[in-house]
């Protein structure tokens, strides 16, 4: 065997010994998740309890704790049907709600349930003026957390994620991060942006942000966002450490709260890079000396900021690579393509992993548009009940480290959107059944990989009088959605027999006539625009009956399309089309497996895109 060969399958074999080491202690970890909900504006909120990984469990309890004077328990549901027989009981103690649970199999028989299925749902009371946000938490008390095994034995290794809910008039968790450069190299100047999210009525700010002085030389700082005009910096650096320290310090000059769009560039650091820099080095919020606080309009303290640190890395090394699930809003067409990215994939030799998805939302199609430079790259897609499942798998076929420009297309996932689809499904980088795995030119594991995942959100389609609903993609403390009629201008709408919710996260529509057909909504929430959603009728052919276009029973929406119409032929109908009249629709989308037939005389005229 030539000696080429012989290293790519020792190779190979490594990965595959050290991704089934992987898997197993993978296997053995339990996790149980309470849902959250962001910008509740309802009287009641039902929340998912789901499970990864329950596997062979014969008995379990515990119980789950909340602020009551946010929320009241209303009742739970059924528990899944391995959970027959689970008792819950409510009660209070002091301001903490509780609702405690145990199951233990009726016939000591150990259950397996798939992952992700929701055990069972909690529905809440929300108290009239709840603001601001509330943990639901797995907590011993008043019954304590413990899951058994077939054997009646305790299991140690278990994880429970607590969930949130978030109130409408509370803003989202603001964000403040620190820029990355790549390939910095000695002599040369660099700048670091620092940006901002959810700054939304922020009265003053203040922190310090540090590195290493070895590695980076401070020259200024730079202010960008007029709003914070005023902001005053100061650098320091102990002659007995080597951290560079710069604080900032910004109070609005007339007292006004300000808001900033997000991802707006508050300021840039410049900096020297030092001869002899070598490797990484962080650049990162710290407390010295001047701690991080952020001022509310009242000014009280905002204690949720999520600080990013960031990264240089200099000549010769390479920031970790990051790898993203494309997301699409208010999808309402038959067919979509998700793109998978990479940033920094510099020097990699494998890759592999899995992409799970809601399959009731989302069949899969194929793959397409691989990247060349992983040509050889394996799928394997498998469908659940409830979940769609991508596994993926590369290892350079010449055993050559590959590089591949920033934010490059990997590889685009191909679904088809069943009829109907509405709310949302995420699409999430996993662990199971094949674990996420990276490899250098030295074969050795990139262990400081991100993966971002995506979402899609749907519209379901809408028939001409019909009523849907829209919801905006962005959060925050404050929506209003605004309608362009096709002048171009966007107004705000106040509430009208068509428009309801106006003010709210989701929008709802009742009886549209054609007349709206092309007519965009967007949400403009804390300033900024959401994606645009444009109106338009989907009448879909079902043809159950026969093979006439124009018996209104044969269409999804139950009459025949017109001009405003957007028609899709779907495969799978039972009868083939036959047009015996002049017609005009919007758009023809044609399926594959189906022909639309036009008899002699008549015609089928498109009257635009």
């Amino acid at each position: 065997m030539p000696k080429k060969y012989s290293i790519i399958i020792s190779l190979t074999l490594a990965i595959l010994l050290q991704v089934s080491a992987l898997g197993k202690l993978a296997a053995q970890a339990t996790v149980f998740t309470i849902g959250s909900a962001a910008n509740v504006a309802a009287t009641t909120v039902t929340i998912p309890v789901t499970a990864a990984n329950f596997t062979q469990f014969m008995a379990w309890q515990g119980s789950i704790n909340w602020d009551n004077s946010k929320l009241n328990f209303a009742s739970v549901s059924s528990p899944i049907s391995q959970l027959t027989g689970m008792q819950f009981n409510n009660s209070v103690a002091s301001n903490t709600g509780q609702l405690s649970f145990i199951w233990v199999d009726n016939n000591l028989t150990a259950q397996t349930i798939a992952s992700n299925a929701v055990l069972f749902s909690i529905t809440f009371n929300v108290i009239a003026g709840a603001s601001g946000n509330t943990d639901l938490v797995f907590a011993n008390t008043p019954t304590q957390l413990v899951v058994s095994n077939t054997n009646g034995t305790s299991v140690n290794n278990v994880v429970y994620n607590k969930g949130t809910i978030g109130f409408l008039a509370s803003p989202t968790s603001p964000s403040f991060t620190i820029g990355s450069v790549s390939n910095a190299i000695a002599g040369n100047t660099i700048n670091i942006p620092i940006t901002a999210k959810n700054f939304y009525q922020y009265l003053a700010f203040q922190g310090t942000i540090s590195w290493d002085t070895t590695k980076l030389k401070y020259n200024s700082a730079s202010v960008i966002a007029t709003q914070l005009s005023g902001i005053d910096f100061n650098y320091s650096r102990s002659s007995a450490t080597t951290v560079g320290a710069l604080s900032f310090t910004w109070l609005d000059a007339n007292l006004l709260p300000q808001t900033l769009v997000d991802n707006a560039l508050l300021f840039t650091i410049n900096f020297t890079v030092q001869a002899g820099a070598t490797g990484t080095t962080s650049l990162f919020f710290s407390n010295e000396p001047t701690p991080m606080l952020l001022s509310t309009a009242n000014g009280t303290s905002a204690n949720n900021a999520v600080l990013n640190n960031g990264l240089v890395a200099f000549q010769g090394a390479s920031l970790p690579p990051v790898f993203t699930i494309g997301s699409m809003a208010h999808v309402s067409t038959n067919r979509i393509s998700i793109p998978v990215r990479a940033t920094n994939f510099s020097q990699l030799l494998a890759m592999q992993g899995s992409i799970v998805w809601n399959n009731t939302k989302l069949n899969f199609l194929n793959i397409s548009g691989i990247h060349p430079q992983i040509a050889n790259a394996l799928f394997n897609n498998s469908n659940g009940a409830t979940e769609g499942r991508l596994t993926f798998l590369w290892t350079d076929s010449t055993v050559t480290a590959q590089t591949i420009d920033s934010n490059a297309t990997l590889f685009l996932i191909n679904f088809s959107v069943p009829t109907n689809t509405s709310g949302f499904t995420n699409l999430s980088f996993v662990s199971n059944p094949t674990n996420l795995v990276l490899s250098n030119s030295a074969g050795a594991t990139v262990s400081n990989a991100t993966y971002n995942n995506g979402i899609v959100t749907f519209s379901a389609p809408i028939c001409i009088g019909g009523s849907n609903s829209v919801t905006a993609d962005i959060v925050g403390a404050g929506y209003q959605w605004q309608l362009n009629t096709g002048n171009g201008e966007f107004n705000n709408l106040s509430p009208t027999a068509n428009f309801t919710n106006t003010n709210n996260a989701t929008l709802n529509l009742t009886n549209i006539p054609s007349s709206f057909s092309g007519y965009q909504l967007r949400c403009i929430v804390n300033g900024t625009a959401s994606t645009i959603y444009t109106i338009r009728f989907y009448n879909y052919w079902i043809g159950g009956t026969s093979t006439a276009w124009e018996n209104a029973i044969n269409w999804s929406c139950g009459f025949v399309p017109d001009a405003n119409t957007d028609v899709v032929l779907q495969s799978g109908a039972t009868f083939n089309p036959i047009v015996a009249s002049n017609i005009s629709l919007k758009s023809l989308t044609v399926g594959q497996g189906i022909s639309v037939r036009v008899l002699s005389g008549f015609t089928i005229t498109i009257t635009g895109e």
